[in-house]
């Protein structure tokens, strides 16, 4: 046999036993391998009736002209690990979640597009995520938190400090 010369020499059989063992291995570790809380489909926010974008925003903006609804502004990255923690901790909140579908919410990642990049440099964002409430007669757009001290340390807030958060931001 010409063609494989490294074969000739562990021979077929050899090869064909660690090319199993390889798999075997393979399955055992992707078997083994723990869940993370982002593996879990309910620990996804649904953004099912969000809009999405620059031009959601911009229909949103239009919508709350009209309606006079608050208007809460999410602005992240897919990379962003704190945007995924904000999204599985805050967002699967059921009083979160109930908060934000009895307002307009947007979300949108600055790296889809030029008109995302360009809102977000107007924001002014520096990080991710960036979260901005407008309040429901338009007047005041303003930023606000989801950490908090506590003990002296950064924490991510509970679903009703940070509810009253958008609530302040949005009666403003």
């Amino acid at each position: 046999m010409k063609c494989c010369p490294g074969l000739q020499r562990i021979g077929w059989g050899a090869f064909a036993v660690l090319l199993l063992a390889g798999m075997a291995a393979l399955l055992a570790h992707s078997l083994a391998a723990p869940a993370t809380a982002s593996d879990t489909p309910s620990d996804r926010p649904d953004f099912e009736g969000w809009y999405e974008g620059a031009a959601g925003l911009a229909e949103a903006l239009e919508v709350q002209r009209r309606d006079r609804l608050p208007l809460f502004l999410y602005i992240y990255t897919d990379w962003c690990p704190y945007c995924r923690q904000f999204e599985r901790e805050l967002l699967t909140d059921d009083e979160v979640d109930g908060y934000l579908d009895a307002v307009l919410a947007v979300r949108m990642n600055p790296e889809s597009g030029g008109q995302e990049s360009r809102l977000a440099q107007r924001f002014g964002v520096r990080g991710y995520p960036t979260l901005v409430m407008y309040s429901a007669d338009g007047e005041t757009a303003s930023y606000v938190e989801r950490m908090e001290m506590v003990d002296g340390e950064p924490r991510l807030m509970t679903g009703r400090a940070f509810l009253r958060v958008l609530d302040e931001a949005a009666n403003r």
